[in-house]
């Protein structure tokens, strides 16, 4: 006779199978969401460049385009939620697929920080300066990451500074690694524990803000680590006080394996 307390395995899937199902699950989830919100997104963005594109005769009241301007932005914000939630799922469940190929640092850093001023456009208008030294000039990855992970490390710093300091990015060699450091001079960190900091919907790592920005989703930290560790990469927290942050991107200096052929180019 069959032993009555031995467990029905047909009732108790085995626990690598119910994982498998729940990342499918979740994965799932943010797909539908991220396409659903994209949607309404371009759809609102549309209907405000049609408000901002004035046919000739009609003009807007100066406090009519900056609402206009305002709610653009906030549609920028919410495209880019809707990438990062399809990065930080791909990556949870391994399915994202990096290129890898000659990256231009001078080219990286610049379209990096124009993307974060962009997703940043409610925050004072600040110049930053990418700075690349010598011996640094190509690193390998994917163009497309690697300006996702940087970007993401530059609007941290730009919602935790004050309007009139500096942000700094600066990329360097250190051995067969190219280093990328995004410094701030804001808010000291209140978490103890840093590892927390790149833990998706993380907030209140630092003090809410004193600048006149909020806080964000505590996505972007997780995002650049992310996106860093698919093309063999690291993000973390350099160093931490009273007068700032330091976090640095790592990615692999090119080659002349890599470079292959001799007319190999660098993604732009």
């Amino acid at each position: 006779m069959p032993d009555a307390s031995a467990p029905d395995d047909r009732s108790s899937p085995a626990p690598e199978a119910a994982a498998t199902r729940e990342a499918a699950a979740r994965e799932m989830f943010a797909w539908v969401a991220s396409h659903a919100l994209r949607g309404v997104t371009h759809s609102i963005a549309g209907s405000l460049a049609l408000l901002g594109n004035q046919e000739p005769g009609e003009t807007l009241s100066p406090r009519q385009r900056s609402l206009v301007q305002s709610g653009s932005a906030a549609t920028a914000r919410l495209l880019q939620l809707s990438d990062d939630l399809q990065t930080l799922t791909h990556a949870a469940g391994g399915t994202l697929q990096p290129r890898r190929e000659p990256l231009a640092l001078t080219t990286l850093l610049r379209e990096a920080i124009a993307q974060a001023s962009a997703t940043a456009s409610n925050q004072p208008t600040r110049e930053i300066t990418p700075r690349v030294l010598p011996g640094a000039s190509l690193a390998l990855g994917d163009a497309g990451l690697a300006r996702r992970a940087l970007a993401a490390l530059i609007e941290n710093a730009l919602r935790f500074s004050p309007p009139q300091t500096a942000v700094t990015v600066e990329a360097r060699k250190r051995g067969p690694h190219a280093i990328i450091r995004v410094h701030d001079t804001g808010a000291t960190l209140v978490s103890a524990d840093v590892e927390r900091l790149f833990a998706p919907l993380t907030v209140g790592a630092r003090p809410r803000s004193h600048f006149g920005v909020g806080l964000g989703l505590g996505l972007g930290l997780a995002v650049a680590r992310a996106c860093a560790e698919a093309q063999q990469g690291r993000v973390w927290l350099e160093r931490a006080t009273d007068e700032g942050a330091t976090f640095a991107l790592e990615l692999p200096l090119v080659s002349a394996a890599d470079m292959g052929a001799d007319d190999a180019t660098p993604s732009r």
